[in-house]
C-alpha cells in the first residue's frame, strides 16, 4: 500500500512520530521548527499519550495527526500506536 500526503505530489517516504505527555509548552516549538523544513513526502504523527494540559490541541493547530490515548500508556505504547 502507497500513502500518499493530503496535498499529494507523489509518495509520502518517512514518518515521524513525536510520543508527547504533558507538553504543550514545548510541543510547539518543536512542531514551529520541524513543520517548515518536511516537504509532502513526510507524515507527522504526534501521539498524545494521556496528557492532562493542552498538548493535543496545540499539536492540532500543526499540519500533523495527532492521535490521543485516553491515559498514559507510556512512551512506548505511544510509539507502537504511532507505528500503528
Amino acid at each position: 500500500m502507497e500513502l500518499h500526503s493530503l496535498d499529494s505530489n507523489g509518495p509520502i517516504t518517512t514518518t515521524v512520530i513525536i510520543p508527547a505527555l504533558n507538553e504543550q509548552n514545548g510541543i510547539e516549538a518543536v512542531l514551529e521548527k520541524l513543520c517548515p523544513v518536511l516537504d509532502h513526502t513526510y507524515q507527522l504523527i504526534v501521539v498524545d499519550d494521556g496528557s492532562s494540559d493542552k498538548t493535543g490541541e496545540v499539536a492540532r493547530s500543526f499540519p500533523c495527526q495527532v492521535i490521543r490515548h485516553e491515559f498514559n500508556r507510556g512512551k512506548g505504547e505511544a510509539l507502537k500506536t504511532g507505528f500503528r
